[in-house]
């Protein structure tokens, strides 16, 4: 398993966000980036979760979400919760994770067709 740094968490103009790190790697190797609803008992929309392609299929996007999740469970943070607008990758790792799902627009792919690229 991946020896991850400890994680970087800040909350900046309204969005959570958690860092993954490595040793002997210049930046962050993975973050997730999901909605403050100003209510800590309202769960928060992710927007991003990215793995750097060098560490991607290693669990940096599924232990970002534990983290985050957890860091929800101790009152840091709202509990993160899965957007409706995911790519085809994103869906099938939400799917993985198990638990309630919004489910996927149908649009996702058009929305957004970079999201390709954000990795997972």
């Amino acid at each position: 398993m991946l020896n991850l740094l400890p994680y970087y968490f800040k909350w900046s103009n309204g969005w959570y966000w958690l860092y993954a790190y490595v040793e002997d790697f210049p930046s962050e190797i993975g973050y997730i980036q999901w909605a403050d609803e100003f209510d800590i008992t309202e769960p928060g929309e992710v927007a991003y979760i990215w793995t750097h392609e060098n560490y991607r299929r290693q669990g940096v996007a599924t232990r970002l979400w534990i983290e985050a999740r957890r860091r929800a469970d101790n009152g840091d943070c709202n509990q993160p919760i899965h957007s409706d607008i995911r790519n085809t990758a994103g869906d099938l790792w939400a799917q993985s994770l198990g638990g309630d799902l919004i489910l996927r627009n149908s649009k996702s792919d058009l929305i957004y067709p970079h999201f390709e690229d954000l990795g997972i």
